[in-house]
């Protein structure tokens, strides 16, 4: 492969994969793993179809993949997308779910929205799930295998410990100290985010 030229630019997402362009068995598509930050995506269904997604849509020929996910999310449900909060992925394939021997190659983006998705044209149902709800429901091979394991877990909320001090208390040491009353220590310690805060006590 020749070298780049000093000051070249690199090419752009939406021209790396020429032949991914000229494949009919081939979909070029943008996608978003969207959160609403409590632990939860937002999912789509296709009118007439089963199959629970990523929004998104068909990158046309001669468009960025950024600009051809605001196009279709403010298409299909009416988002504005902060292009300044949206994160690339990365590129994924997956089995197309609606069109059977064909491949979904997807730009995927992360972002973060509280807006009410107004589903239209093409999409018959939204839905905002967590990884369990999402589990349950006909996915996607693309949302399946790549999507979810992305997915952001909640943030456990604070629990006691031992009915006396809560567990921010231990946030800041992964093995905190807090003298109580007469002869006990508690000691707390965080358990990872998904497990929350767990706490013993202790005689001194």
């Amino acid at each position: 492969m020749p070298a780049r030229r000093p000051g070249a630019l690199a090419v752009p997402i939406a021209r790396r994969n020429d032949r991914t362009m000229a494949d009919p068995d081939m979909i070029r598509i943008a996608a978003a793993l969207i959160e609403d930050g409590n632990g939860r995506m937002l999912l789509v269904r296709k009118a007439g179809t089963r199959w629970f997604m990523q929004a998104g849509g068909k990158i046309e020929a001669g468009e960025q993949p950024i600009d051809a996910l605001c196009r279709e999310l403010h298409e299909d449900l009416g988002l504005v997308v902060d292009r300044g909060a949206t994160a690339h992925l990365g590129h994924f394939t997956a089995p197309a779910a609606n069109e059977a021997g064909r491949t979904v190659h997807a730009e995927l983006f992360r972002m973060r929205s509280t807006q009410h998705p107004a589903p239209r044209l093409e999409i018959e149902e939204s839905s905002w799930v967590d990884r369990a709800a999402a589990e349950a429901l006909p996915l996607a091979p693309l949302t399946r295998d790549h999507v979810l394991p992305l997915l952001t877990p909640p943030v456990a909320p604070a629990r006691p410990c031992q009915g006396y001090w809560s567990a921010p208390a231990c946030s800041g040491d992964p093995c905190a100290t807090t003298d109580r009353p007469i002869r006990w220590r508690t000691r707390c310690w965080i358990a990872g985010s998904r497990m929350g805060a767990s706490c013993r006590s202790v005689r001194r």
